[in-house]
């Protein structure tokens, strides 16, 4: 189910900055050339199952299907239970769930979608200009314009950008060769707390030989991200990294992101490939270039409160509040994880069947 009510609002190619958006009237939208849509949802929400539902809302993605016509020895993930709400609703059978959508954008920063933008190369050729030029297509979610500096020179802009959201799916493994009754196994649920994305961006264009290149980055601040080991949802199976905010750029003009196909053993396999990081390119960034980082505040193991990872009572705690205890491998002050200034030289993905 996917409940969303949304305004669409015109923007032009050449008004990149938020301050330029405007309302354009029918008459003023013909003159327009080059424009993209922006999109803001009011009430966003994405169930692909609901309580008590029959349908299974799956979504199955194949890694081998043997080149036969039966399914049963396939190879496959399979992606189920999906639900996107506002971070406040609470999922159950009897929820009222007309109440479970949040807004995502909003006028000044809405979605974006269709904008035609100039990626240039850093590398300059003898009268001072970029080597070469493309014309790509951009999609951005609410604040793609921003960067880690806007958000802590201003950590309330992230309110103007959308409500906090949840995330949960679940991910079973199924594969034709497991004995009966085994071939479908739980692998892990991954569920994304009070998150909002921002800084989040794409661009697609075409390159000589290769053809279809990319860049993005992803940012992302969220409350907790949790992996879940347990099929029944039991808290003692779960990882918590709490108070996480990743900004990632992958990708640029001199670097991007290529997409193929090569021969693995026989088969034809799909291959994602970051190009090398030259010298040349790497010297003409400079010090400043935008660089990726990971921070996570902690990280606990199991249930929070889990009266069995109790390691002692806090002085003066009251025995009856489980606030009042220490807890095995949940620091009180937080085991955190930094990694900063993350830029990628060389990354090629190719696809293998098992």
């Amino acid at each position: 189910m996917l409940a969303a009510r949304f305004a669409i609002l015109p923007i032009t190619i050449a008004a990149l900055n938020v301050q330029a958006l405007q309302s354009l009237d029918e008459s003023q939208l013909s003159d327009v050339t080059g424009e993209g849509i922006g999109a803001a949802f009011e009430d966003f929400s994405l169930f692909t199952k609901l309580p008590n539902s029959p349908e299974s809302g799956e979504l199955t993605l194949i890694l081998d299907d043997k080149y036969t016509t039966d399914t049963s020895d396939d190879d496959a993930f399979v992606i189920s239970d999906i639900r996107v709400h506002r971070a406040d609703f609470v999922y159950s059978s009897d929820a009222d769930f007309s109440t479970a959508g949040g807004a995502f954008g909003s006028a000044a920063f809405p979605v974006k979608m269709g904008d035609l933008v100039q990626v240039n190369s850093v590398l300059e050729d003898g009268e001072g200009r970029p080597e070469f030029t493309y014309t790509a297509l951009r999609t951005q979610f609410p604040g793609g314009d921003l960067t880690p500096a806007d958000i802590e020179a201003n950590p309330f802009i992230l309110d103007q950008l959308s409500d906090k959201f949840d995330m949960s799916l679940r991910v079973d493994s199924v594969i034709g060769s497991r004995p009966e009754g085994e071939k479908r196994r739980f692998d892990f649920s991954l569920g994304l707390e009070g998150f909002r994305f921002y800084g989040f961006q794409q661009d697609i264009w075409s390159i000589p030989y290769y053809g279809i290149a990319t860049s993005s980055t992803i940012g992302l601040k969220a409350d907790a991200i949790v992996i879940g080991g347990d099929p029944n949802g039991a808290l003692s199976g779960n990882v918590s990294l709490n108070d996480v905010d990743i900004y990632l750029p992958n990708g640029s003009a001199d670097q991007p992101i290529v997409i193929s196909t090569v021969d693995v053993g026989g088969k034809e396999q799909v291959q994602f490939e970051m190009l090398p990081l030259t010298k040349d390119i790497a010297a003409a960034r400079g010090s400043d270039y935008p660089v990726g980082h990971v921070r996570i505040k902690s990280i606990h193991f199991g249930d929070p409160r889990d009266p069995d990872l109790r390691t002692a009572i806090k002085p003066g705690g009251d025995p009856q509040n489980p606030e009042d205890y220490y807890y095995a491998f949940q620091p009180e002050f937080g085991n955190t994880v930094e990694i900063e200034g993350i830029n990628i030289q060389h990354l090629r993905i190719t696809t293998q069947d098992i």
